[in-house]
């Protein structure tokens, strides 16, 4: 019998307790629970619209793929100063209805009202280059979590106007990364390198280059890169900068199968994390921990650090963590080929990501199901969850989750005895991991490719 869906905290305990108290508002202080997400004693905090709608953009920023702790929370303080910039119009304007619909439709995930008063603002700065530079950043906070290309476009329109404006070339090369152009999210990030003096801005660039490598499989230098920051961080004393780059090189000794180091760092990063009083921090090195120990075999050791993630993210209501844990406990069982846990786990996950609106998610946990399916033998199930998972990943261009799904389509092609459409299901597959640079994996694929030829040029050779 199939296990049932685990039931799951949905909403984060801080912004949901922020949520159900917009009303306690007085003269600009904030409650508690609501200066919990608002920071500190602001304007947002006495306007329950404003407040509405950065928590409703807060929570699509903790959903993004890809994003570190430190773009996070720059993008969150972006956020608020931008929908702090709309509550400062809305005292000056004739018409403040028009700013209260457009905080509302911000709340709705709706920012474009919000951003045609924006247009406005700038038609009327249109000569005065910095205000004008910087109400093009308030339009790239404002579509930073929804629509990658009109963020960019706000964020590139920033620099034109200001060259020198390296927070907006960082969020452009995120933003970039995001979406794939990772050559012109690396020139984002160069650009940083060359026009900085500030040894903070050049480590926040080698960080981005580092996880750039990384995502392309060019571990070498993702390592470089990564010890460039780490040195910044050290000589400067910013221990938060240094956690996450350990964790960072945790991951590329993961990928080089170097789990005794991978170990190593992320129990360094953890260090740190527990003295900062981190949890997120904590939450996400011990998930780091559960997956060396997972490839060293040792799953009972895995899992319990997966569980102490999972517990951390149940306390702080993180719903992406969350999923992520029940990926990778899915992952455990999957190793462990107890295939009804590891579907436990994974539709778990999908559940979350489901509610999240979180496609990326949607589409990995697809793959892992198939998996699951394709090792009960059932292909045709297999073969209807990757294709789901190919769908979700051709409609956001993922061009890494394309490779993945092909190649897992080649293997339940192979394992069915269709042996050319595996093939040309690996070709696709290999050339998507040449097209992002990931070398080792291409070089698997074209590896299964060439053993498929060798078979069948042998048995032309027997049959001669």
């Amino acid at each position: 019998m199939r296990l049932s869906i685990l039931l799951f905290s949905l909403f984060s305990y801080g912004i949901l307790a922020a949520e159900t108290k917009t009303d306690q508002t007085t003269s600009g202080h904030c409650s508690p629970a609501i200066a919990n997400v608002t920071g500190s004693v602001s304007i947002i905090c006495s306007d329950p619209k404003a407040i509405k709608a950065l928590i409703s953009q807060m929570k699509k920023i903790e959903a993004l793929m890809l994003l570190s702790n430190r773009e996070k929370e720059d993008s969150i303080r972006d956020l608020k100063k931008t929908i702090t910039g709309l509550i400062e119009k809305r005292e000056k304007s004739d018409e403040p209805d028009k700013y209260d619909l457009a905080l509302d439709a911000i709340a709705k995930r709706d920012p474009g009202p919000a951003d045609e008063l924006l247009d406005d603002a700038i038609a009327e700065y249109e000569k005065n280059i910095t205000k004008a530079a910087e109400l093009y950043r308030e339009k790239g906070a404002l579509w930073f979590a929804s629509n990658t290309e009109k963020s960019q476009a706000a964020y590139q329109r920033a620099v034109e106007l200001i060259p020198g404006d390296l927070d907006s070339r960082d969020k452009l090369g995120y933003l970039y990364r995001r979406a794939g152009k990772l050559d012109i999210a690396l020139a984002a990030y160069n650009k940083i390198i060359v026009m900085s003096d500030n040894e903070k801005w050049e480590a926040i660039a080698f960080e981005g280059m580092g996880l750039i490598y990384d995502i392309m499989g060019e571990m070498k230098k993702a390592e470089d890169f990564f010890q460039k920051a780490l040195i910044i961080y050290q000589k400067r004393g910013n221990e938060k900068g240094m956690a996450a780059i350990f964790g960072d090189l945790g991951g590329v000794y993961q990928t080089q199968e170097k789990f005794d180091r991978a170990e190593k760092f992320h129990r360094r990063a953890l260090k740190i994390y527990e003295r900062l009083g981190s949890e997120e921090g904590m939450a996400n090195c011990y998930d780091n921990l559960g997956i060396v120990y997972r490839n060293l075999n040792e799953f009972d050791k895995a899992i319990k650090f997966h569980q102490k993630a999972l517990e951390l993210n149940e306390t702080l209501g993180r719903k992406e963590g969350l999923a992520t844990n029940y990926v990778n406990l899915g992952n455990v069982y999957l190793s462990r080929r107890d295939l009804d846990k590891a579907e436990f786990f994974y539709q778990n996950a999908l559940a979350i990501d489901n509610v999240l609106s979180h496609k990326a998610g949607m589409a990995a946990d697809y793959g892992n199901l198939g998996n699951v399916y394709r090792n009960r033998g059932e292909l045709n199930m297999a073969e209807e969850y990757y294709l789901k998972a190919l769908e979700i990943n051709q409609s956001l261009n993922r061009k890494k989750g394309k490779a993945t799904n092909y190649g897992n389509l080649g293997i339940m092609y192979a394992s069915r005895g269709e042996l050319e459409r595996a093939v040309e299901a690996w070709e696709k597959s290999r050339y998507y991991y040449h097209t992002i640079g990931a070398k080792d994996k291409e070089a698997k694929v074209q590896s299964k490719i060439d053993d498929i030829k060798n078979r069948d040029r042998l048995k032309i050779i027997i049959s001669r």
